[in-house]
Order: C-alpha cells, then structure tokens, then sequence
C-alpha cells in the first residue's frame, strides 16, 4: 500500500520558480555522495512534518516567520495544525 502526499499547487510552484531561478542551490545528499549536480529542485523533507522547500540559494524566507524558510506542507502532515501523523498503514509481522 503506498502513502500518498498531496501539496497545494500554488505554493509548490511558488518553491519551484524560486529553485530555478535562483543562482545557487543547496547540495542534496545525493549529490555529495554521486557528485551528481541537479540544479533548481525541490527538497522533499520528513523532520517536524511532511513538506517540500526550495533548493535555492539564498533561501526563500517566510514573511510570516523571517527566522525560517519557506516551506510547504503535505495535506495532513503540518505538526503545528494537523498534530503528530504518521503512515497510517498496520504493521505486519
């Protein structure tokens, strides 16, 4: 069973204009490990939620929150408005 995640459309192309158009980016993991470069992405992220957030560099700040970036939460996965979630799916032994 997979484990879908929605995003609002608007603010996730908000992120992805950011990314492309922004002169430097973040190195992904990935790309520290293959050297592999994949300018202008999205960052998909599992910490204090669920969300996607712009690989771009300087970062895209929240206006509501100028300490933070911007991000954009899965549908359901925002721990500050939807509480603790997780895979929903039993475990099978």
């Amino acid at each position: 069973m997979a484990l879908h995640l929605y995003f609002d459309l608007a603010d996730t192309l908000r992120l992805a204009e950011h990314a492309v158009a922004a002169g430097d980016h973040a190195h992904t993991f990935t790309e520290r490990d293959e050297q592999t470069p994949c300018r202008g992405a999205l960052e998909w992220v599992h910490d204090h939620g669920v969300y996607l957030m712009s690989s771009g560099l300087p970062r895209l700040k929240d206006p509501n929150r100028p300490e933070a970036n911007l991000v954009v939460y899965a549908y359901g996965w925002n721990p500050d408005t939807d509480g603790h979630r997780h895979d929903p799916r039993p475990r099978r032994r």
